[in-house]
């Protein structure tokens, strides 16, 4: 290094050399273009929601509870702490997770252990199991309300388990667990 050159100034010819090395090779270009692509698409929208998320749109009950028809409050977030709605919605998913988690691994460990041994039809209970990992969630959404709705009210001479607040539930965790099974069988 020369006496005229400092030490900043020769730091950033390295970077503007490393850099020229780098953009001279064309697949670097087109993944840095599409970097700068994926990084607007979805890092703008993302932006836009949680500013969206803070603004006093007129007409809303943000606007009525400060009395302001526009800015931006806390209020929505406010409510996600206090409303005794959200509260018991938060509730419900946390015990539905408990209840899904250990009774996917209970179940889960009984196959892996039951696949493991030496049993008759252990290929069609490889099958039947792995289903859902298969299906798409969609149709299982299809498959599992028909059987809540139709046949399980046909055999037990009740109602649908889905129009119960109180068995909703349990659908719900019976689904989760019939899917999650093959994978953490795996």
């Amino acid at each position: 290094m020369n006496q005229t050159t400092t030490p900043g100034a020769a730091r950033s010819a390295i970077l503007w050399n490393r850099l020229r090395t780098f953009l001279s090779k064309p697949h670097n270009v087109i993944l840095l273009l599409m970097g700068i692509v994926v990084t607007i698409t979805t890092i703008a929208p993302i932006v836009a929601i949680v500013e969206d998320t803070f603004k006093i749109h007129p007409g809303t009950i943000d606007a009525h509870l400060t009395g302001q028809t526009a800015g931006y409050t806390l209020v929505n977030y406010i409510d996600l702490f206090t409303d005794t709605r959200v509260l018991n919605s938060y509730l419900f998913t946390f015990k539905v997770a408990i209840v899904a988690t250990i009774l996917t691994n209970v179940i889960s460990l009984t196959l892996a252990i039951g696949l493991s041994s030496k049993i008759k039809f252990k290929s069609a209970l490889r099958g039947v199991y792995f289903v859902p990992r298969i299906l798409g969630g969609l149709v299982v959404g299809y498959v599992f309300s028909y059987f809540f709705t139709y046949i399980l009210p046909a055999l037990t001479g009740t109602t649908s388990m889905l129009a119960s607040t109180e068995w909703a539930w349990v659908a719900i965790v019976v689904v989760l667990v019939w899917q999650a099974c093959a994978q953490t069988t795996i």
